[in-house]
């Protein structure tokens, strides 16, 4: 299936303030350099293969169908919609945060 791959903009902030985080708070502009392009790339391949990342164990939210790849020390997370072949990308959340509280509060596609 070859899908749209939309990134909303609750995840397009959380990308942002990673990225922000890295380059200005850590200094380190090289890996906040790679972190965009491993997003990207991430993102770019849903279109192609969405199904092939797992659903999140939780059950509320595998419920709601909500899938997850891991980029670097974060976790990208998005749902499919094959009547409308696209991939919505909802979050982008570094790996310790508490992202099942985070999603449960709810998501949304814009």
């Amino acid at each position: 299936m070859n899908c749209k791959v939309h990134i909303t903009e609750t995840a397009e902030s959380d990308l942002v303030e990673a990225l922000d985080y890295i380059e200005f708070i850590l200094l380190n502009t090289s890996a906040s350099d790679r972190l965009l392009s491993d997003f990207e790339e991430a993102a770019d391949s849903l279109a192609s293969e969405p199904a092939r990342f797992a659903l999140v164990d939780d059950p509320v939210l595998r419920s709601w169908g909500i899938r997850l790849v891991t980029v670097s020390q974060y976790l990208l997370f998005y749902l499919i919609d094959s009547h409308a072949k696209t991939v919505y990308v909802v979050r982008f959340l570094h790996s310790r945060r508490d992202w099942s509280a985070i999603l449960h509060d709810g998501i949304s596609l814009m």
